[in-house]
């Protein structure tokens, strides 16, 4: 895990790795100095004079190991990181995939329905 406290822009990028649910309920995903969203797909991350920018323009302003603050235009937002799966409760339902197997999850377990083709 990395430090508690991110002040130089590489460190606030490697503060963000892992899985994060926002405060409105969007799963992002950072790996590798990139972003994955649930609701927007890829978003660009990058740092600027030592802080982590977001897409066009949210700043981090407050950055530990569990929670992050993003600031844009007196807007925020908040993450909170992903400790289990079950935390992530959007998720749980039944699911198909590509291959047609369904799925059904609930509180971060996962049962195999029906297998694909």
């Amino acid at each position: 895990r990395s430090s508690p406290r991110a002040s130089a822009g590489i460190s606030a990028l490697h503060a963000l790795e892992g899985t994060w649910l926002s405060s409105d309920l969007t799963i992002w995903t950072v790996s590798q100095g990139k972003t994955a969203c649930s609701a927007t797909g890829s978003q660009r991350l990058s740092a600027r004079d030592g802080a982590a920018i977001l897409g066009e323009g949210w700043t981090a302003v407050g950055v530990d190991e569990d929670e992050v603050k993003w600031e844009r235009q007196g807007t925020t937002m908040d993450w909170k990181r992903v400790q289990t799966a079950g935390e992530v409760t959007l998720l749980n339902g039944f699911w198909r995939d590509d291959s047609g197997a369904t799925t059904f999850i609930s509180d971060g377990k996962c049962v195999c329905l029906t297998e694909g083709t």
